[in-house]
């Protein structure tokens, strides 16, 4: 009996298993391929094709940017945007259930760029060269080749050709008049393979004047200055363009920029002239205006009366910088004729030039004064040995004696 139990329940997990596998084999399975490909901008299109008569169909993954997913016919389409590697999965249902999920892999390859132009164009000598560029895809800069300038080979590939020696550019200054011919080329980016060139296109130079003077020029304040802006190519008028230094002048007749500086700074004006050809580029000239010295300064000798606040008189200098002594001998006076040489009333730990003092004893002093610097002037060197004389004051006058007389009562 108890074999007969153990026949029959074997049995029973026998057929439900096989009954199990054939509900599997008789639902959906992908009969398409597991692999697609597309490229950046074209049209793409999957359908995902199943045996054992699907009724409805199902997606799950990341579609490639751009595609989208139709339920009803099982099919992914679109016109993709985005470069790389995509793994949706796809199942189906049918009257047995929903099978397995199938992934499909998807390579979308970079897309090659829409066409690239651009047109002739005209600069004078000295000028920088950067064309003007349209069309393309992407997000990829642009660069140019001067066609034959090194080893230019007639390609098409967007780094095929050099310019300068190494590679394509963005810009370029012709040093030297005439016509070119160039072409062009949008790069690649992550979406999209470089260009192909177009071109040539043709680059006029024309022979305009270039600044030959120097592009730095140095002054003082207070100081007598002159700049001549000298060009190539036969000018016949200038131009100006940008601050100069306060107390110059600008002579057009001439492309002279002259003056007594005002202010200390640097400044950049650009020069520019004309000739038959046009004008020419406007060239940056960088002057740089140090601080002026001090005119001289003097003091004079002084007396006071101790317990007064001593500050000399004081003239001369140059700018807006105040004015400081030192007692000489005070402390550590060094004789030195900067601004912070030597010290004053003992602060030896912090030196210091003086505006006042009050003497604690009378004496003979010697002092020295200076102008300190401001924005536009360098301190001045001390002047002296002026002479301080601290007297102790007149002498006080006792009050009167006052005598007092008895007189003796009267009767």
């Amino acid at each position: 009996m108890l074999r007969a139990t153990t026949r029959s329940c074997a049995i029973a997990i026998a057929v439900g298993l096989l009954m199990a596998a054939t509900v599997a084999a008789q639902t959906p399975v992908l009969t398409s391929s597991t692999t697609a490909s597309g490229t950046v901008g074209s049209a793409f299109s999957y359908t995902a094709t199943f045996n054992n008569s699907p009724t409805s169909y199902l997606e799950s993954g990341t579609l490639p940017p751009g595609a989208t997913w139709n339920a009803s016919n099982a099919t992914v389409s679109g016109t993709a945007i985005t470069a790389g590697t995509f793994t949706p999965s796809f199942a189906a249902t049918n009257s047995h259930g929903t099978g397995s999920y199938y992934p499909v892999t998807v390579t979308i390859a970079k897309g090659g760029q829409a066409s690239v132009s651009s047109s002739n164009v005209t600069i004078g000598l000295g000028s920088s060269f950067a064309p003007i560029e349209t069309g393309g895809s992407g997000t990829g800069g642009w660069e140019f080749v001067i066609a034959g300038y090194t080893n230019w080979d007639g390609g098409t590939d967007s780094h095929v050709g050099t310019n300068l020696g190494s590679s394509w550019s963005s810009t370029w200054t012709p040093t030297a008049s005439g016509t070119y011919q160039f072409y062009i080329v949008r790069n690649g980016d992550a979406n999209y393979n470089g260009s192909a060139a177009a071109g040539p296109y043709t680059l006029t130079v024309l022979n305009t004047p270039l600044l030959t003077s120097s592009t730095s020029a140095s002054a003082t304040v207070g100081v007598a200055f002159s700049y001549t802006a000298t060009f190539s190519n036969n000018p016949t008028s200038y131009l100006e363009s940008g601050e100069f230094p306060s107390g110059l002048a600008w002579n057009e007749s001439t492309a002279v920029l002259s003056g007594t500086p005002t202010t200390a700074g640097t400044y950049t004006p650009s020069f520019a002239a004309t000739n038959a050809d046009g004008t020419g580029t406007l060239s940056a000239v960088t002057i740089t205006v140090a601080k002026g010295s001090q005119a001289s300064i003097s003091s004079a000798n002084a007396t006071i009366t101790l317990g007064a606040s001593f500050s000399p008189i004081e003239t001369g200098g140059s700018g807006s910088g105040g004015w400081e002594f030192v007692i000489a001998g005070y402390t550590n006076w060094d004789g030195g004729s900067d601004s912070i040489v030597g010290t004053n009333l003992g602060n030896s730990g912090s030196p210091n030039w003086s505006p006042t003092w009050t003497p604690t004893a009378a004496g003979s002093y010697s002092f020295y004064v200076i102008r300190n610097g401001d924005a536009n002037y360098g301190a001045s060197s001390a002047a002296g040995p002026y002479t301080l004389t601290v007297t102790s004051g007149p002498t006080p006058t006792p009050p009167p004696t006052i005598q007092l007389k008895l007189l003796a009562p009267t009767s």
